[in-house]
């Protein structure tokens, strides 16, 4: 919490700062218990990687000291070239209602646009699925299905579809809230809560899934990617 509040200040007072340079803040404030220094070619265990900090701020400074002033408080921000080339971020511990500055010479813009996913809208709940017509379901799923030029053998493929979507939507309801595990490509094991799936497009939503990283409260699992999957009726 303090990392990222002090982050968002410095952002706020810095328009860009040069790659691998030495970063001096200091805090003063009436009452503040003492000034808060944190130098990026400080190294130590309780560190802020540099180089992901350096992708929050810009990348050059106007001039090498400014001074913020709100009533009171005052954020001094001295930058200078690090011989090394980087180094790590250390933060001390500052109080969360001292942690505000402002700058209002310039509204700071963010240099990289960051992507937004959003969940589709699911299916409507009294119809079979998406709205084949709809362009999703066209740029997503084939228009047609192979089946046999045979005229004799064409009946016995319809029926062997309908039995296995049959089961395929039997095995869905099934799996509503419950712990599923997923065996994808390139070994990959993930568990996850089934909430809804998209049945045309053959997408899984879930929910708590549990990667290798770490776990993801929402996400689309699609089905290209699943090899198989396990749940206990």
């Amino acid at each position: 919490m303090v990392r990222s509040r002090v982050a968002s200040v410095i952002t706020q007072a810095i328009d860009d700062s040069p790659e691998g340079s030495v970063l001096n803040v200091v805090l003063r404030g009436p009452s503040l218990s003492s000034d808060v220094q944190a130098l990026l070619n400080d190294e130590a265990d309780d560190a802020y990687n540099v180089d992901l900090f350096m992708e929050q701020i810009a990348q050059v400074l106007q001039s090498n000291d400014e001074s913020v002033s709100d009533d009171n408080l005052v954020l001094i921000v001295t930058v200078a070239q690090n011989s090394s080339g980087g180094g790590r971020l250390r933060l001390g511990n500052i109080p969360y209602d001292e942690i505000l500055a402002k700058k209002g010479n310039k509204r700071l813009e963010m240099a990289t646009p960051v992507s937004v996913l959003r969940l589709p809208k699911g299916p409507d709940p009294n119809s079979r699925g998406f709205d084949p017509k709809s362009p999703r379901f066209i740029a997503l799923c084939r228009t047609s299905i192979p089946s046999s030029s045979d005229a004799e053998q064409l009946p016995g493929e319809q029926h062997a579809r309908s039995v296995l979507r049959e089961s395929f939507l039997r095995c869905l309801l099934a799996m509503a809230n419950k712990k599923i595990q997923f065996q994808m490509y390139e070994r990959v094991k993930v568990e996850a809560t089934f909430r809804a799936s998209d049945i045309d497009v053959l997408n899984f939503q879930v929910s708590d899934l549990h990667t290798p990283i770490g776990v993801q409260k929402e996400a689309l699992i699609r089905c290209q990617d699943v090899i198989s999957f396990t749940f206990d009726a």
